[in-house]
């Protein structure tokens, strides 16, 4: 049988070991801006690999979600 992981837990951030579940935490928050992700996540802070990834999460939310 084969463990089944929630999309929420899939690791977005390898550097700091961030989840998709800190990211949308932080951006139901206000983190609205990559630079706030940053601050608050530390995601995106590493390497950058996961620059682009972070700022299509946090576009889609801000666009499905409407914070703020």
């Amino acid at each position: 049988m084969e463990d089944v992981i929630s999309e929420e837990y899939r690791v977005v951030c390898f550097c700091h070991n961030v989840m998709l579940l800190d990211l949308l935490r932080a951006i139901q928050a206000g983190a609205d801006t990559l630079e706030k992700i940053k601050a608050d996540t530390c995601a995106s802070t590493g390497c950058g690999g996961c620059k682009w990834d972070v700022v299509a999460i946090i576009e889609q939310e801000l666009k499905d979600k409407k914070y703020g």
